[in-house]
């Protein structure tokens, strides 16, 4: 595990390169060339992030710099994300409440059928 200085959040990373650096480098660019001909990436967008939406059957290529690093860039998406995170555990709430009452309503509704089978 590697500790972000920033934040202190937690990365898993291999310990060492499984290769040397010259195939490591190899097998990246070709990864990354296959990636760029797949997407259509430009050029000159490299680096880039690429943000794929399966659902939507969308991709975003978000370029890089040495002032939109790929941390920044995903900090900036999740404190994008708050509100509508917010909103969604907000919703969660509400609906754990609306089940708890619906099993209360449930279960007076059992006694009163039962004390009227008694009767």
């Amino acid at each position: 595990m590697t500790e972000n200085p920033e934040d202190g959040s937690m990365a898993r990373s291999a310990p060492v390169m499984p290769r040397d650096e010259g195939e490591h480098g190899s097998a990246v660019t070709r990864v990354a060339t296959e990636l760029q001909e797949f997407f259509g990436i430009s050029e000159s967008l490299l680096p880039c992030a690429v943000v794929v939406e399966p659902r939507e059957r969308r991709v975003f290529a978000v370029g890089l710099t040495e002032r939109i690093t790929l941390y920044g860039l995903l900090k900036e998406l999740k404190i994008a994300m708050e509100p509508g995170i917010a909103r969604v555990n907000q919703a969660r709430s509400e609906v754990a409440r609306a089940r708890e009452d619906l099993g209360a309503v449930r279960s007076i509704m059992c006694g009163a059928r039962r004390r009227e089978q008694l009767r």
